[in-house]
């Protein structure tokens, strides 16, 4: 288990992130709302152990990152009103739920939740990838979501082969998940 500070190391974060995801490994990383564990999405090796560490039952999905509305179109199938919607949350500490087109490893009902964080580091690094992220809490399931690494379980940092650390993160509180298609909103912590 390795750890980056960011602080004075972003260049090096980013590139080791970058990386770490593209050799199918499992990374602690800092968002706007919570600290996320996760890597390559399309790897069904890494969303299992994804699932393993967060003690997650395997029906419940798992949330990805995308780097921009091409890739979310890459998966999804997206409205008109659904494109413009997008426009005003993202980048946010939104998860939006759109009618998922591609099988993933992440999801196997009819929704996939996607984030585009409002945090330039994590941007920053999907600019350097090509496929989405695994964007789930670092928590075990049903514990409080982390917002700095020492609210994150031992255990879970130990599973980790990379933790990025940024002290504590922005909302302090997981995203507000909204389902687009039928306009409710899903979660909304951040109150």
């Amino acid at each position: 288990m390795e750890i980056i500070k960011i602080k004075n190391n972003e260049e090096l974060a980013i590139k080791k992130m970058a990386e770490a995801i593209m050799k199918d490994k499992v990374i602690i990383y800092p968002t706007d709302t919570v600290y996320g564990i996760g890597g390559n999405a399309l790897s069904e090796e890494v969303v299992d152990r994804c699932y393993r560490i967060k003690k997650r039952n395997k029906e419940k999905p798992l949330s990805v990152i995308v780097k921009n509305l091409e890739m979310i179109k890459e998966y999804c199938t997206i409205s008109e009103r659904e494109e413009k919607k997008i426009k005003k949350y993202f980048p946010g500490p939104y998860t939006l739920l759109f009618r998922r087109k591609k099988n993933s490893p992440v999801s196997k009902g009819k929704k996939l939740g996607i984030r585009i964080p409002d945090y330039d580091f994590i941007r920053k690094v999907m600019d350097k990838i090509k496929v989405p992220l695994i964007s789930t809490s670092a928590n075990i399931s049903g514990k409080p979501a982390p917002y700095s690494i020492d609210k994150i379980s031992r255990k879970v940092l130990e599973a980790a082969d990379l933790i990025i650390d940024s002290g504590k993160t922005k909302y302090k509180k997981p995203s507000i998940v909204v389902d687009l298609e039928n306009e409710r909103i899903i979660r909304n912590l951040l109150k």
